[in-house]
């Protein structure tokens, strides 16, 4: 059997691959502000981020975030809270000059990513 294949297309992640982990990150330094331990908020907040359907799109920003208020008793304004984790997606250029380079042999390129929503 003949097992040789070859790859057409890469697809890329945005969070944690294109672009720093936002989300993660984001959801500590909201933890940490708040006084409270990220190694709990973390966790309640992609267990918010499934229970609702958010990461499927599911749900819109401020349901995800009423749901992550309720878990978690932490205060703040969606807009504030949707800043903290998007300011934190820093993209990494060397991640692009992979996806560039790849283009340039002849593979096509995508982000397949769970983004959905932000």
């Amino acid at each position: 059997m003949d097992c040789r294949c070859r790859v057409h297309t890469l697809l890329f992640d945005f969070g944690g691959v294109l672009a720093e982990e936002g989300f993660r990150d984001g959801l500590t330094a909201i933890a940490v502000a708040a006084g409270r331990d990220p190694r709990s908020i973390v966790p309640t907040a992609y267990e918010m981020a499934w229970s609702t359907g958010f990461v499927l799109g599911g749900c819109d920003e401020a349901g995800f975030w009423r749901a992550f208020r309720e878990a978690t008793g932490i205060a703040g304004e969606d807009a504030a809270l949707t800043e903290m984790v998007l300011s934190r997606f820093i993209p990494r250029p060397f991640m692009f000059a992979v996806a560039d380079a790849a283009r340039a042999a002849g593979l096509q390129t995508a982000i397949l990513s769970d983004q959905c929503v932000w």
